[in-house]
């Protein structure tokens, strides 16, 4: 028997509810960091999820998971590997070696996969540049960030959007002043926390 990753999300109870309630009413999901999440959208009804992550093994690991099994073989689950160099745990680089790749994380898939998305959950690497791209490029998107209330340091985020609803260490954030986003999104570009 393959032992395969436990893909309940890591998100408290009410994170968990309140995430599922918000893809329930969501058709194209973009998130930044693969796993629970994205089978928690799938099984509240989304139609595609891109999913972006920069670990390729545990992209894998997902891609044969037998409960992704039916999102992967109808083409509504969409990976996309950010190669930005060594990772190790949870995705981070390992090294400096690949700085000028970073930005890969966040930007690439903008490209790779236009459409409207509906809901973005940022809860991988790079967490504030990711946000600020979704100001410039999905502006009328409802963004989750997690465990924004656990880190101080995602406070520039701010600066663009407002808090429309705090759940545990989640919130959900509306842009509030996108004029900002371009000049935070460079100060923040290579910062993979």
């Amino acid at each position: 028997m393959i032992d395969e990753p436990s893909l309940k999300p890591r998100m408290t109870g009410d994170e968990r509810q309140r995430y599922a309630q918000l893809a329930s009413r969501a058709s194209n999901v973009l998130e930044f960091g693969a796993g629970g999440s994205t089978l928690l959208a799938f099984e509240n009804g989304v139609q595609t999820v891109t999913s972006v992550e920069s670990d390729k093994l545990w992209l894998d690991r997902l891609r044969t998971h037998s409960a992704m099994s039916p999102y992967v073989q109808s083409g509504a689950w969409q990976p996309v590997h950010a190669d930005i160099g060594e990772v190790g745990a949870w995705g981070r680089p390992a090294d400096k070696s690949h700085i000028e790749d970073w930005p890969n994380y966040h930007r690439e898939v903008w490209d790779r996969f236009p459409r409207a998305y509906d809901l973005i959950l940022v809860d991988g690497r790079f967490r504030i540049a990711c946000a600020m791209q979704a100001a410039i490029r999905a502006p009328g998107s409802t963004l989750v960030f997690h465990d924004f209330y656990l880190r101080p340091h995602y406070e520039p985020v701010l600066e663009v959007y407002e808090v429309a609803e705090r759940i545990d260490y989640m919130a959900i954030l509306s842009l509030n002043k996108a004029i900002n986003a371009p000049a935070i999104l460079k100060e923040y570009a290579s910062d993979p926390r």
